[in-house]
């Protein structure tokens, strides 16, 4: 009986102890904290969402949810109303998301900003400024998720449509060419390999035949340079050509000596002996009118009329 006894008032003594730890966290949970009011009005599920859970900013706790309601305006809509710490820097670039908690299921408010939009908002009791619901990154991937499924049921109807009975065959008749194709290369093959054999041969030839016309290319670099240096010698100034640009130049020079000098005394004497020759012209046409000339000289000119011992015609 003493054991039982000491049992019960041990489990009295710790229920007591529960209560006071209770009452005491309450007390503590219950201070007096001046929260700004706000309001969210969300088209998304809200479960493990209540009253208390915690409102962060930017990943830092700064107030609580205070109420969850249906929005009268619009249907299918929750409102949620918070209070944050007055000091939170909640601007018009500021949205709200539901975060997810784990595996444990509770759900809290995450409030973000960009800062894209700094200007200050003015919330009051009356008027509670209304923070717009952005998806969070569960809501997101559900989303995607919904979404890949969509796309992976249309796969599976575009295969459905695919797989029917003339296709069936069509790929059947494509395996059976492959086979028969895969045959004929295999013969293909087999006829090649004495081909395939002569290669070595081949290559040992193609290689001589290289080397022949690596040499053949070294007379001909030979030649080439000997060409040139062929080349170079005639166009030096001690060369063949350059000797006879030289004799050119010598035989010109000779030539304008020739023609200022020697020219004009042949000149002067081609003129002479043509006034000789048509002196002795005019002497021969003088004897033949008159060869006594030779021995008596020339006939006296008889005067003409108008001059001294002019006669007349009769005579």
């Amino acid at each position: 009986m003493e054991n039982r006894s000491h049992a019960i008032i041990a489990g009295l003594f710790v229920l007591v102890l529960l209560a006071a730890a209770a009452i005491t966290a309450i007390w503590i949970g219950r201070k007096n904290v001046t929260y700004e009011p706000f309001e969210l009005v969300s088209q998304l599920p809200v479960g493990g969402l209540s009253v208390q859970s915690q409102v962060r900013y930017q990943g830092m706790p700064v107030g609580q949810v205070q109420g969850l309601g249906f929005d009268q305006e619009n249907p299918g809509s929750i409102r949620i109303s918070i209070g944050v710490l007055p000091q939170t820097p909640v601007t018009k670039g500021t949205w709200a998301e539901i975060s997810t908690q784990g595996v444990t299921g509770i759900s809290n408010i995450d409030l973000r900003d960009d800062g894209r939009d700094p200007e200050k908002v003015v919330s009051t009791p009356s008027k509670p400024y209304l923070i717009p619901v952005r998806p969070g990154f569960f809501q997101r991937l559900q989303s995607a998720g919904v979404d890949m499924v969509s796309d992976f049921e249309g796969v599976l109807r575009q295969l459905e449509s695919f797989v029917t009975k003339e296709n069936a065959t069509a790929f059947t008749e494509i395996m059976n060419n492959t086979r028969t194709l895969t045959a004929s290369l295999n013969q293909s093959v087999i006829k090649l390999e004495p081909t395939l054999q002569e290669l070595p041969g081949l290559a040992r030839d193609l290689k001589r035949s290289l080397e022949v016309f690596d040499g053949m290319g070294n007379d001909v670099s030979s030649l080439v340079k000997s060409a040139q240096t062929t080349i170079d010698m005639l166009n030096s100034s001690n060369g063949p050509i350059g000797q006879a640009a030289l004799s050119l130049k010598q035989l010109e020079r000779s030539a304008a000596q020739l023609q200022s000098s020697v020219l004009p005394e042949v000149n002067r004497v081609l003129e002479s002996l043509s006034r000789a020759s048509r002196t002795f012209d005019r002497t021969m046409r003088e004897v033949e009118r008159a060869p006594q000339s030779l021995l008596f000289g020339a006939p006296e000119v008889r005067p003409g009329p108008g001059e001294p011992g002019f006669d007349g015609f009769n005579q």
